[in-house]
């Protein structure tokens, strides 16, 4: 594996290719892979399933984050985001973002529309 973080996303989802998109346009672009799951293969460790589900991001040393774990993986990447990030862990705010990231992702066709391919 090459020495870039791994962005597994539902590249369907509007929400998540404009996420994408951001990432790929920002200054830590370079750091990350983003691989819509409905077009690239997956590792054989991961179910189509769960990375339609749930974000999935593998680091550079292999390790696995899913949902708002993944999310959390992504911002502290980024200086300027890492104390959000810091405080995403902490076991209150981290049981709300798990909340938060199961409705977001239950909805998010609904919410913000999904691309016809």
């Amino acid at each position: 594996m090459d020495k870039k973080i791994h962005i597994y996303y539902d590249g369907v989802c509007n929400l998540c290719s404009g996420l994408m998109d951001k990432i790929k346009g920002s200054s830590r672009a370079d750091d990350f892979t983003p691989i819509p799951v409905s077009k690239d293969t997956l590792p054989a460790t991961m179910s189509l399933e769960e990375a339609i589900h749930a974000v999935q991001v593998v680091d550079v040393d292999g390790t696995v984050y899913s949902g708002v774990d993944a999310v959390l993986k992504v911002l502290e990447q980024y200086p300027h985001l890492r104390a959000l990030a810091q405080m995403g862990r902490l076991p209150g705010i981290h049981a709300l973002g798990v909340g938060v990231y199961r409705i977001v992702a239950e909805t998010r066709y609904w919410i913000f529309g999904r691309k016809h391919v």
